[in-house]
């Protein structure tokens, strides 16, 4: 089975992002762009495995490499398996705004899973 959230856009501090989610039975693919339209960037790979999380840089980020890896690691966690994560920034996130992305994308996934 899969689910998809598809151009959810997210406006904070007046940037904007459009965030999409494929959800699948055994993880999900969370792409996040600053953009009007969808990019592809960096690239986080992180599987779940019993409790625990390994994860992988396949493209590393200009900006937020910490954000990068927390969204990943969170999304695997939530959907126990295979969390495949693309986030393309044209500057650095503030701690706020990572916050904010990372609340709305855990929402996604929630909506997703019931």
């Amino acid at each position: 089975m899969q689910d998809s959230v598809k151009g959810s856009k997210i406006v904070l501090d007046g940037r904007m992002f459009l965030a999409s989610v494929e959800r699948f039975t055994n993880g999900c693919f969370v792409i996040i762009s600053e953009s009007n339209d969808m990019k592809l960037g960096a690239l986080q790979l992180s599987i779940k495995v019993k409790d625990q999380i390994n994860s992988s840089t396949i493209i590393p980020p200009r900006f937020s490499t910490t954000f990068l890896t927390m969204l990943s690691e969170m999304a695997s966690n939530l959907t126990n398996g295979i969390a495949l994560v693309s986030i393309h920034l044209t500057q650095e996130l503030s701690p706020k705004d990572a916050r904010e992305l990372l609340s709305k994308i855990r929402s996604m996934l929630a909506k997703q899973k019931s």
